[in-house]
């Protein structure tokens, strides 16, 4: 009763920290792409991750499909499902450090699952393929254990045999179609299987015959293990024919360049200390976190345990075998990926969580059981430390998935017209998610990488266009597009939300009108003031015959020049074309308590001689009156 009720209790505990601003931040970008999969029907989602080379497996996405068809798809319902998924961790956490360890080691262990940063920022995200594969990859290692264990004879009959190792087949394909790294916790199960000492009891190995009949279970074990190891890869088969093709030509043909160091300092500091720390003091968790979890491997303590007089929480070969393999596979595993291929997320390295929580909870144990204020000590500074990580993740804005796009949006649903254009410079699906309510006319350019897509973006530059910047060279090298809408489109609005700029641009007709004649077939035609942003539209009847710089003066009404911008156009002026609008920006502090007119003209930059004005001088000679300003 007492070991339900702290079961119970760690049960709350991880649901309460698992739905705690559940939906309070935006998508991130990979949640994003999960959301844009399941905007098809679960055959189309198949059929775009084989034409696309979609990195992952197509049982997250079908899940996923379904779950937000009954709960909608907003973060909080969508990552809901991620929600329950983690929580089911933790009692299969419990079972395992039982079966595998002790029930205290299970306990504990399932108390770090409920309550480890990591644990919580997967829990809160919508890519579940991770909670999905390590469900599976759990299950299995019970069904290993029972299979394995000595203690489990009485179940070894060939029928009963059967199903369960069927169930193991069931729960590796599973977990291998929910993510590909599940491979790695599965070639661990090996050094389970065939590891000596299935309990690490030596006093029972005294016996020649026993020795003879462990040794007779353990190749059974193995023969088994590979039989079922076979089935998974077979089942698997069809897809790695379809998709390693694909990813051949796609995601394992850009290499990574990441160094080994910097690897095990991302990988081993999420593990032990979650996302939401410096470098550093990852660093410091991480090293401290690992002295800890040598006690068992050191520690001989003699304590009391439910099936035997004696039992020592120094792991048992096996154990310290399989856990072993448990870290070592996938942490070589996983760095070996990153040569074919660049992506890289320091939380891949969940599939070892399972070993370093178990060997973390049996040194807690171990710690307080030989010195009890010290391994107190160690537990509250423990939980502690995951407290800060856990406010960091909620609240620091450092941290956070959010961007922005929130208010980037509403925004957009005030100031949007009919008719108006968002355009994005990168294929970032959380910017359509936040826009599908919205009555807007998406565009994505460059639609390829480092395009340059010049007619598409000539027909929208009639409209009003809305543009959200990313900086991604490797989509929109040198931000050509934004250069573009700057060199060809007035800029009339700069907004910035967090972390993202919203900019909003007007088709240079859109100006105010002049019409003020210049010499040399010239026109001043519009302008758009905005702060101390001017933007002058000229246009050209002819192609002018020198290169002129353009002035702007900020005259007094007393005609004296307070304030003024000098510089040639971006386009220089022999090379204007006939038709041509051109789009000319000067931005200078524009004074702003006094009455001042704005004034315009060019000149040649050798000699200093303006330009003549054929229509009406302001103010002086051979200057265009642009506008008045009243403070």
């Amino acid at each position: 009763m007492r070991r339900l009720f702290i079961l119970t209790l760690i049960l709350f505990i991880a649901f309460t920290l698992r739905v705690h601003l559940l939906g309070n931040q935006e998508l991130r970008g990979d949640e994003g792409f999960s959301w844009n999969y399941i905007q098809d029907p679960p055959a189309e989602i198949l059929a775009r991750i084989i034409r696309e080379g979609d990195p992952q497996p197509p049982i997250h996405y079908w899940l996923l499909w379904g779950w937000a068809k009954l709960t909608g798809d907003t973060e909080f319902a969508m990552r809901a499902w991620s929600a329950l998924l983690s929580l089911a961790l933790v009692p299969l956490m419990y079972q395992v450090g039982r079966k595998l360890w002790r029930e205290e080691v299970g306990l504990l262990a399932a108390g770090l699952t409920a309550i480890h940063p990591q644990q919580i920022w997967l829990a809160q995200d919508v890519r579940n393929m991770y909670q999905l594969a390590l469900i599976a990859l759990l299950i299995a290692t019970l069904i290993l254990a029972r299979l394995i264990h000595h203690e489990d004879t009485n179940t070894r009959r060939d029928t009963k045999r059967v199903f369960y190792w069927l169930g193991y087949v069931a729960c590796g394909v599973f977990a291998m179609y929910s993510h590909y790294y599940a491979l790695f916790p599965l070639v661990a199960h090996g050094a389970y299987v065939f590891s000596p000492s299935p309990d690490g009891h030596p006093e029972r190995n005294e016996v020649k015959s026993k020795d003879r009949q462990g040794t007779r279970q353990r190749l059974g074990g193995g023969a088994g293990w590979l039989t079922a190891g076979l089935a998974i890869a077979a089942l698997v088969a069809p897809w790695a024919v379809v998709i390693l093709p694909v990813y051949s030509r796609g995601q394992l043909a850009d290499p990574g360049s990441l160094p080994f160091t910097q690897y095990a300092a991302a990988v081993l500091g999420d593990l032990t200390a979650g996302p939401a720390f410096p470098e550093h003091i990852k660093l410091i968790i991480a090293a401290i976190f690992a002295l800890l979890c040598l006690i068992p491997l050191i520690s001989r303590l003699s304590l009391p345990h439910s099936h035997t007089p004696t039992h020592h929480l120094s792991l048992s070969p096996r154990l310290l075998v399989y856990l072993s393999a448990c870290l070592l596979v996938p942490f070589v595993g996983i760095y070996a990926f990153t040569v074919t291929r660049s992506t890289f997320n320091a939380f891949y390295y969940i599939f070892a969580f399972p070993a370093a929580y178990l060997l973390f909870a049996g040194s807690l144990l171990a710690l307080y059981k030989k010195f009890p204020p010290l391994g107190a000590t160690a537990v509250v500074i423990s939980v502690a430390a995951f407290a800060v990580g856990l406010n960091n993740q909620y609240t620091n804005p450092q941290y956070s998935k959010t961007r922005g796009m929130r208010e980037v949006a509403a925004h957009l649903a005030e100031a949007a017209q009919p008719g108006d254009v968002y355009l994005a410079n990168f294929p970032d699906p959380v910017q359509v998610y936040h826009l599908r309510n919205l009555d807007l006319s998406y565009h994505m350019l460059p639609g390829e990488p480092n395009a340059r897509p010049d007619a598409e973006l000539s027909q929208l530059l009639a409209n009003r266009i809305w543009f959200v910047p990313v900086n991604a060279i490797q989509w929109d090298a040198n931000a050509y597009i934004q250069n573009r809408l700057l060199e060809a489109a007035i800029l009339a609005e700069d907004h910035h939300f967090n972390k993202m700029r919203l900019m909003f641009f007007l088709p240079p007709t859109a100006a105010h009108p002049l019409s003020a004649q210049f010499a040399d077939g010239t026109r001043l035609v519009g302008y758009h003031l905005q702060g101390n942003r001017l933007t002058l539209i000229w246009a050209a009847d002819s192609s002018p015959t020198a290169d002129y710089t353009i002035f702007v003066h900020a005259n007094a009404s007393d005609g004296y020049t307070v304030a003024g911008h000098d510089a040639p156009p971006k386009v220089p002026t022999s090379q204007w074309q006939s038709g041509q609008l051109i789009v000319d920006v000067h931005e200078f502090d524009i004074p702003t308590d006094q009455p001042i007119s704005l004034v315009s003209g060019m000149y040649l930059p050798g000699t200093g001689e303006r330009l003549k004005l054929e229509t009406a001088n302001f103010g002086e000679p051979d200057a265009a009156l642009v506008g008045s300003l009243n403070p």
